[in-house]
């Protein structure tokens, strides 16, 4: 399958107001030259949840495999135990990572002119043509967005259910562009567009992060955008 090559990214991503960077739950990466792209959102609740969200948009991306795929499944809770085992920890941290972690996944892969992704819960896909959203999913409105969203398991009891896997497919043209954002993002852009029109705010390629950062303190300062790990890959083709 032909890749697109044309095409230029960028992503980022801000942890929740009050928190240190490295406690951001969330994961995003890309490659151009694959034309792979994810974004994961760890739930806050899980244990290592961060742990588990940059193994699965790792392993899209730069693997180049199917999290949802069995065999790469399995493979990837045996990577997020030995990461998180390896030390001694007391009982309780110990009881709380045998519950194992959770996240949400959005994989997009992008070919020459077709584009195919894939997702469970609520970070969501974009794909816009000027200020039209084509296609929207997951979710496709900001009302939808609830606190209990479908999730891929560290835990092999905890299978994802075949109607918890969102596939969408079609073909793109040059001057569209891809949008991942994980569910704060993802609920803004989308109540952006139903009342104005507009997607915002994106990140630009050559913009420099802090400035997508003070417009993310902005919008959470006045409501319009929940205080939650917030990340955004924008991909223009």
């Amino acid at each position: 399958m032909a890749r697109s090559t044309r095409t230029r990214h960028v992503a980022r991503t801000k942890q929740k107001k009050g928190r240190a960077w490295f406690e951001n739950e969330d994961a995003h990466a890309g490659n151009a030259v694959l034309g792979r792209y994810a974004v994961s959102d760890g739930a806050s609740t899980a244990a290592r949840s961060e742990i588990w969200s940059r193994l699965l948009t790792r392993s899209f991306v730069w693997e180049q495999q199917d999290p949802l795929c069995a065999e790469s499944l399995a493979e990837l809770r045996a990577r997020w135990w030995n990461a998180v085992s390896g030390t001694a920890l007391p009982w309780y941290a110990r009881a709380k990572l045998l519950e194992g972690s959770a996240a949400t996944f959005l994989g997009l892969f992008l070919g020459a002119q077709e584009f195919h992704a894939r997702a469970v819960g609520d970070s969501c896909l974009l794909h816009l043509r000027g200020s039209e959203i084509l296609t929207a999913g997951p979710l496709e409105r900001a009302e939808q967005f609830n606190r209990s969203p479908p999730l891929m398991y560290t835990h092999p009891s905890r299978e994802v259910a075949e109607g918890d896997v969102w596939v969408c497919e079609g073909d793109y043209q040059p001057d569209d562009t891809f949008v991942l954002a994980t569910d704060a993002a993802a609920k803004c852009l989308l109540r952006h567009h139903e009342r104005d029109g507009t997607v915002s705010p994106l990140p630009e390629p050559g913009e420099r992060a802090a400035a997508f950062h003070d417009r993310i303190d902005d919008l959470r300062a006045t409501g319009e955008l929940d205080n939650d790990d917030t990340t955004v890959c924008v991909i223009r083709t």
